[in-house]
């Protein structure tokens, strides 16, 4: 499987801050009360212009990459507000179960990837994969039907963002 501690998102020099994703993003995958939040790392480019530089696990519509608008909250949290323009870069979510699967899905997918991030979870592998926006999608949603045909119940897919549009903020 890809060594992903030694995956550099970005230069060892560029100053990174916290960025928090709020309830309101979420997908819904979990039931109330669970994840009720994400938090990701970006680069400033202004006082509340950030650009994503951490492919999300959870949050649907944002991608590497792409710029944020955020504001300080009163706990000092810097809030992301909106998805203010779309880098191309698409995000997958893959979980599987069981080692041997994760190890050939990290694999294929590395190819078209700007790496990736993983979380080993008590029953699960969870995958979150940057696609590059020059990979035709039609390769994508091929190589993951493959998957699910072959592994059945133990392999779930999911996309958490097209790439495509400005998911309209519901702040």
């Amino acid at each position: 499987m890809s060594d992903w501690s030694n995956l550099k998102w970005t230069d060892a020099d560029e100053q990174l801050v916290k960025l928090w994703f709020s309830p309101e993003h979420l997908s819904g995958l979990f039931e109330p009360g669970r994840n009720t939040h994400e938090i990701s790392w970006g680069r400033p480019l202004g006082s509340k212009l950030h650009e994503m530089r951490e492919p999300m696990f959870w949050v649907h519509g944002v991608s590497l990459f792409d710029k944020v608008e955020t504001f300080l909250d009163e706990e000092g949290w810097r809030q992301v507000s909106k998805i203010l323009e779309k880098s191309g870069y698409r995000t997958i979510r893959v979980t599987t179960f069981g080692s041997s699967i994760a190890e050939e899905i990290s694999r294929a997918v590395e190819k078209w990837a700007r790496g990736g991030e993983a979380a080993l979870l008590q029953t699960a592998t969870i995958f979150s994969f940057p696609i590059r926006p020059e990979v035709p999608w039609s390769d994508v949603e091929a190589l993951m039907a493959g998957f699910a045909e072959k592994y059945g119940r133990n392999f779930e897919f999911e996309v958490l963002d097209r790439g495509l549009e400005v998911i309209p903020s519901t702040s």
